[in-house]
Formats: structure tokens, sequence, C-alpha cells
């Protein structure tokens, strides 16, 4: 696996989504000036991580859900690769829905979808 493959939390390497997004937004005080016009002060750089696995095994989900759900850590460290630097960010789950498929007793999870939200 190439470096720019690799994806780690909580300084566990997991398995490579299917999908991978990041969405970037700038968290802000804003408020409205009696004119009408808005102001704003940049309170800081945020990022929201989306990860989808079309199919993905019990034993890598798990892995994952060790992580950031089976613990009672909040934040962790997330590590991946963003045009060829490597980067790291303190980040908290959202939700995780996933939908069951067990072909012949293997368990087998479809349509895993999750964030991660930048501290």
């Amino acid at each position: 696996m190439s470096r720019e493959d690799r994806y780690t939390l909580g300084g566990v390497e997991i398995k490579r989504p299917s999908t991978f997004k990041i969405e970037k937004y700038k968290i802000t005080n804003a408020n409205r000036l009696a004119n009408g016009d808005m102001v704003a002060d940049v309170l800081s750089r945020k990022r929201k991580f989306h990860f989808t696995y079309t199919a993905i095994s019990s034993t890598e989900l798990n892995k994952i859900l060790d992580i950031i759900w089976e613990n009672n850590d909040y934040f962790f460290a997330f590590t991946y690769v963003e045009n060829g630097v490597e980067k790291t960010a303190t980040v908290y789950p959202g939700s995780i829905p996933a939908e069951l498929h067990r072909p012949e007793g293997v368990w087998i999870w479809k349509n895993v979808e999750f964030n991660l939200i930048e501290q």
C-alpha cells in the first residue's frame, strides 16, 4: 500500500475507503450591522472527513469501531495524505450507519458511511 493510500485512526491503520471526501469550512463569529451589512471574524478553519465503504468485512469494520465507538475516548488522531502531504487532525465521530449483508454466514457490511469532524 502506498503512503497515499494510508489512513490511520488513533495510530491504527484502517482499510482504505471506497470514497473519501474532505469538506473544508470556516468557523466564524458573524453579525449584522445596523445597515444590514454582515461582518465576521474567522475563528478557525475546520475539516470534516467523509468515509464510504461499499463493502467492508466485520473484522475491518470492528477495527474502526473499536477506535471511534467502543471506547470512552471522544477525540483521537486521524492521519491521511492530501496532495502528497501527510496531514493529521484531532477528530470526533458522527453517526455510523451500515447495512448488514451476510451471504453464507460471512459478516459483510455494505454502504457503511461515517464522518470525522475536526475538533
